[in-house]
């Protein structure tokens, strides 16, 4: 290889290796905006709902909304959101409602929720929905249906913790 293969080798390298490390940062910020999102909702979810929203279990049933889950969130949000399923579909992308999926994925592990079904425990989830999440993310009856199925979703995994 002559001597300007090499240099040109070498830029698109270090182009590369930009790119990716850009790529990555952007992604986490993605992340720990979600996750904050979450953090906030998981607060409301203490004041009202009890105990359990604040120990190390909820925080790490948050966070095991992974890549699977948030992949299956984000069909059913494609597949519910499309103006060919409703007329109504709103200009929301996915990642304004997944903390929302998220929300609902993590009271699917609330061991006082353990068997029973979405409509047996919405009043508890509604009564966390207070006027500061209503104005971020619409008011409930908007907005259960992204946290149902994330409920619903999340009840079909192990509980591990």
């Amino acid at each position: 290889m002559d001597e300007r293969n090499r240099q040109n080798q070498g830029s698109f390298e270090r182009m590369g290796e930009q790119i990716g490390s850009a790529a990555g940062r952007a992604m986490g910020r993605g992340t720990e905006m979600a996750m904050g999102a979450m953090t906030s909702m998981l607060g409301s979810a203490m004041d009202a709902m009890g105990q359990w929203w604040s120990t190390a279990d909820a925080a790490r049933a948050a966070q095991s909304f992974d890549d699977t889950r948030d992949q299956t969130c984000r069909q059913h949000f494609q597949s519910t959101s499309s103006p060919m399923s409703s007329p109504s579909a709103t200009t929301r992308s996915y990642e304004d409602v997944r903390p929302l999926y998220q929300f609902g994925h993590t009271a699917g592990h609330n061991p006082d929720y353990s068997g029973r079904s979405f409509d047996e425990i919405e009043a508890d989830l509604e009564r966390a929905w207070d006027e500061e999440r209503s104005s971020s993310y619409g008011d409930w009856p908007e907005i259960r249906g992204y946290v149902g199925f994330g409920y619903t979703d999340s009840t079909k995994m192990p509980r591990d913790f």
